[in-house]
């Protein structure tokens, strides 16, 4: 992951990206491509976080995540609650939501038509990495 390329492909990214979440214990990750359907964005990550603290952790992690991919952030947007917040990369849309919420939300549906990024390692633990090929600290 050491091209030029590879470090300025959102789509690398969101990989990268729902892996980190996954190693963050969210849940029911799904990555959409929505570049031929939105005139916003061209991705949207949409997972699940058991609780508020959770949730910021994750946001916080991958803002420093997308700061090694030279990624923009343009901000954070929570409820009042901290049962939903959305992190704004411009290219990336995440969405975290506590499960309820998630359902009211039905984001699935919204983008059902949008293909979706496959994400999953192949059975392998296999480290997130910068796109400089630096290893990504451990959450803490």
């Amino acid at each position: 992951m050491t091209s030029e390329s590879t470090a300025t492909d959102p789509r690398h990214f969101v990989v990268e990206a729902a892996r980190c979440m996954e190693d963050l214990h969210c849940q029911d990750i799904v990555v959409f491509d929505v570049r031929r359907l939105s005139p916003l964005t061209d991705y949207i990550i949409v997972a699940s976080g058991m609780s508020d603290r959770q949730i910021r952790g994750v946001a916080q992690h991958l803002g420093r995540l997308a700061t090694d991919w030279s990624m923009q952030c343009l901000g954070v947007e929570q409820d009042a609650t901290s049962t939903w917040l959305v992190l704004d990369l411009i290219e990336v849309m995440v969405h975290l939501f506590e499960p309820i919420t998630r359902v009211h939300y039905d984001l699935e549906m919204l983008w059902g038509d949008a293909p979706r990024i496959p994400w999953q390692r192949n059975g392998s633990i296999e480290p997130i990495h910068s796109p400089h090929g630096d290893e990504v600290g451990e959450f803490s």
